[in-house]
């Protein structure tokens, strides 16, 4: 209990003022008051007044804590769930544009018409996610049902068809060359989590060979079509760290899924895609080849062989 201060008025001839009193505070006690009683009397009214206000005091804070935690709780929640929605968005709309732009920039080079380098800027940029819808059964895939990437990607294709823009980029190769690799790096680690996310979210998450196949295939499968369609070796094929990067992120997005949070796994695979993929072009990494031996042509072995 705390320490309780008494201070006791008294006049000249040292008696103390009855509180009760009808005469007010001049009218003094006949007899002496012991010091026992007085500071019994206030310590109880001490208690008596302090003890309401105490325990509304107690009430008030625990309530404001009840309520309070479960706002703030609820706004990080809600906050980091809009952040990381804008943070998908955006980096998906980014990777379409720059998969749209090596399309288009390849159907160029091929001399190919408007409509070659529509169709190739198309593919390279949504040609992921239709493989990935058909091999999980979605149908009709998501691109036809929510043709906001269809229409970036065009609109790209689009606007590199007109010359001036061509000679923009002629300009400054270098730049061009650094964003690009930048935003395809981005795109290639967006596109394969979320095709990580979608695998597991329609319902094949215990398949774990499922998932990362589709993740990977989600991340380069437009790329491959790209090539395929202009006659080209596949680049994911013969250059760079490309595919096992994304292998790569999608093996440690999906060994994460269980153990952390969605939002934390997904971006734990972007970050091995992208590091991986700028570290791979920048250090020039490539998986090892073999040096080609020409074998010897058949019509000479028929000829040493007569009897073949």
């Amino acid at each position: 209990m705390k320490s309780i201060i008494m201070v006791r008025r008294t006049d000249d001839s040292g008696r103390e003022p009855v509180r009760g009193s009808p005469k007010g505070r001049n009218s003094q006690v006949k007899g002496p008051v012991s010091d026992c009683t007085l500071e019994r009397r206030c310590t109880d009214e001490a208690i008596a007044r302090l003890r309401p206000a105490s325990i509304f005091q107690v009430k008030r804070q625990s309530m404001a804590g009840n309520v309070l935690f479960p706002a703030v709780l609820f706004l990080f929640l809600l906050f980091g769930g809009i952040c990381m929605y804008v943070f998908m968005l955006c980096f998906e709309i980014i990777g379409t544009i720059s998969f749209a732009l090596s399309g288009a920039m390849t159907a160029l080079k091929k001399n190919m018409d408007i409509f070659g380098i529509c169709v190739l800027g198309l593919t390279t940029a949504v040609g992921g996610g239709i493989i990935r819808d058909l091999i999980l059964g979605i149908t009709p895939p998501a691109t036809f049902i929510d043709p906001k990437y269809v229409i970036i990607a065009v609109a790209v294709s689009i606007i590199l068809f007109f010359p001036f823009v061509r000679r923009l980029i002629s300009r400054r190769p270098r730049t061009y060359e650094v964003i690009l690799l930048i935003s395809d790096s981005a795109g290639l680690g967006i596109f394969t989590v979320y095709g990580a996310k979608v695998a597991i979210e329609a319902g094949y998450g215990e398949s774990a060979f499922l998932v990362i196949f589709v993740a990977v295939v989600t991340g380069v499968g437009g790329g491959v079509m790209r090539d395929v369609f202009a006659g080209d070796r596949p680049y994911i094929f013969v250059k760079h760290v490309y595919a096992c990067a994304a292998i790569a992120g999608a093996v440690v997005c999906v060994a994460l899924w269980k153990v952390t949070t969605p939002n934390v796994s997904m971006i734990a695979g972007f970050a091995v895609i992208f590091v991986l993929r700028l570290c791979s072009a920048k250090f020039r990494w490539s998986l090892p080849k073999p040096k080609y031996v020409e074998l010897p042509d058949s019509s000479h072995q028929k000829d040493a062989c007569p009897h073949a």
